[in-house]
């Protein structure tokens, strides 16, 4: 002890002795509660044993475990303290910086933007974050009361009634074969509101592959989720007043299609009544009147087929077609609509385009819209 601390034989009673000099070797701020700890020790008879910084020979202040235990006599009385110094100053260092580096990690755990929960090979929660702790409103030693495991009592406490047994499989699945677990469901705030998470799960394994340990996250998803439904609504919304203003021009291009053969129709029909009621009555025009009628009706019902065929939901009716008679029929359907809009169609067919086997109905609705948004 003398030559770690440096000490030399006393030359004069002036000089300090060994008591004084190992009192003062204590590093200051440890000094008050060491002289305490002696002090005690020696009024009481209890050993002695305390952990402070001790001053060396090159005047470093390391780590020392001191001890001293009283040699007693037949009676009891002490006649002698024996005690050892041992420097563990390494050891002290390394685990202060084992402690930093925990409590850094820890630091980290908790201000991730993310709930933590790290798990036992069978999926036994062994520890969970502060953040995750006070999202559900409870710690993991309350579970332990409830009759079931803790990752039973979770899932049943926690996860939305409708989402649990799926919840429940995949974990099952997961454990079983130690494969990555990622779902999405509906988990319950400690205010009772569910929102939506998404939970991720990754095994550790040791140097012999065998899983030691589940790292879960969990985040919260509700405002993403929500959003994309507020979304998918609007996109509804937008499709269907879309699809609205496109029929209100396809109505409009349909009426002037109809409304042609029909005007047509109400004066030939006029016509031929006054060929018939002229004096003599002309049954030669009132013919070919009558003959007008009957194509300007035929081409009104034409249209009207037309129409259904095109809003018709049937079965698949693949039937050999001619498609230039499909292209034409698309025409004459926005021919009204065209003109409205002062737009001329002009169709580049080529003669030699062979028939082929196909849905006329699903072709039309497909070729309508085509030219409808071009």
């Amino acid at each position: 002890m003398k030559d770690y601390m440096g000490l030399h034989p006393r030359k004069s009673d002036d000089e300090p002795g060994l008591a004084e000099t190992l009192k003062s070797s204590v590093h200051p701020n440890d000094r008050l509660l060491y002289l305490d700890k002696i002090t005690d020790s020696v009024k009481t008879g209890e050993k002695f044993e305390h952990k402070f910084r001790n001053r060396r020979w090159d005047g470093e202040y390391r780590w020392t475990q001191g001890y001293a235990n009283p040699l007693r006599d037949e009676e009891g009385n002490i006649i002698r303290w024996y005690g050892a110094n041992i420097d563990i100053h390494e050891q002290e260092v390394s685990q202060n910086e084992l402690r930093e580096k925990e409590r850094f990690l820890s630091r980290l755990v908790e201000t991730l933007p993310a709930m933590v929960d790290c798990a036992a090979p069978n999926g036994e929660p062994v520890y969970r974050s502060q953040q995750f702790r006070e999202f559900l409103g409870y710690e993991l030693e309350e579970l332990d009361s409830s009759g079931k495991s803790r990752l039973a009592a979770t899932l049943d406490t926690s996860v939305h009634p409708d989402d649990v047994a799926v919840v429940k499989k995949r974990y099952s699945q997961c454990l079983s074969s130690g494969e990555p677990y990622a779902h999405k469901h509906r988990l319950q705030r400690f205010d009772g509101e569910y929102r939506w998470v998404e939970t991720r799960a990754v095994p550790m394994h040791n140097t012999a592959s065998e899983i030691v340990q589940w790292n879960v996250i969990c985040i919260d998803i509700d405002s993403e989720v929500r959003a994309q439904e507020a979304l998918r609504l609007a996109q509804e919304r937008l499709f269907r007043a879309s699809q609205t203003a496109s029929l209100a021009e396809l109505s409009a291009s349909i009426a002037h299609e109809v409304n042609q053969p029909l005007a047509a129709v109400v004066a030939n029909s006029y016509a031929c009544h006054r060929w018939l009621s002229a004096t003599p009555v002309n049954l030669e025009r009132a013919k070919q009147t009558a003959e007008r009628l009957i194509r300007d009706a035929n081409t009104a019902s034409d249209v009207v087929n037309r129409i259904k065929a095109l809003f018709k939901h049937s079965a698949d009716e693949r039937i050999l077609t001619d498609i230039g008679n499909i292209i034409s029929e698309a025409r004459a359907l926005l021919a009204g609509n065209a003109l409205q809009h002062r737009i001329d169609i002009f169709i580049e067919e080529q003669s030699s385009l062979p028939r082929l086997i196909l849905d006329r109905t699903q072709i039309l609705q497909v070729l309508v819209n085509l030219m409808r948004n071009g």
